[in-house]
């Protein structure tokens, strides 16, 4: 019996979750990760909610801990509509996901334990960052994959978050890579 062979996308948020897959399942059918513009929510959500952050995170906290973790924050915050639940995963320090892709500390430690090969990419008009420039992101992702077999990356230049207007830019360099895994 031959087990598939698959190469795990993911954009934004949904990188962490890819991440996080294969660094805790080590699922051997996997050959690769692309990463598409890798957010640090942890330090956007620190850098976005500004003063009221901790409010935030006190009230997440309050939440869950009385069993209403599926409830939205209140709109007052200014994440949207989101869970509690689902704030405290990407914005409360010592979540697995909101530690995943923390550029302003450059700590990576599940990123570390990927051993497939990985392909990240940033837009060089990256709008959702910290004060780390989607240049030197890529390098720490690079500098921070130690286990991985192969890491490339790719600064698609003038591309935004959904890489707007650059899609072809963007499919060309996953192709590249995907032939070479």
């Amino acid at each position: 019996m031959r087990l598939s062979e698959d190469v795990l996308q993911g954009h934004s948020t949904g990188c962490q979750k890819i991440t996080y897959y294969q660094a805790r399942k080590r699922d051997k059918r996997i050959l690769g990760l692309i990463l598409l513009a890798p957010s640090d929510d942890l330090n956007l959500a620190r850098k976005g909610l500004g003063k009221n952050y901790g409010k935030a995170v006190l009230m997440a906290e309050r939440l869950i801990r009385t069993k209403h973790g599926d409830e939205f924050m209140p709109s007052r915050i200014g994440q949207g509509l989101v869970s509690a639940n689902r704030f405290a995963s990407f914005a409360i320090k010592g979540n697995a996901e909101a530690d995943l892709f923390d550029y302003e500390t450059g700590s990576f430690k599940l990123l570390k334990r990927i051993r497939i090969p990985i392909f990240a990419t940033f837009g060089s008009a990256e709008e959702h960052r910290t004060n780390v420039s989607p240049a030197r992101a890529l390098a720490m992702i690079k500098e921070k994959a130690t286990a991985s077999q192969k890491v490339d990356t790719a600064l698609i230049k003038g591309a935004d978050h959904g890489f707007s207007g650059k899609e072809k830019e963007l499919a060309d360099a996953v192709a590249r890579w995907i032939e070479k895994v």
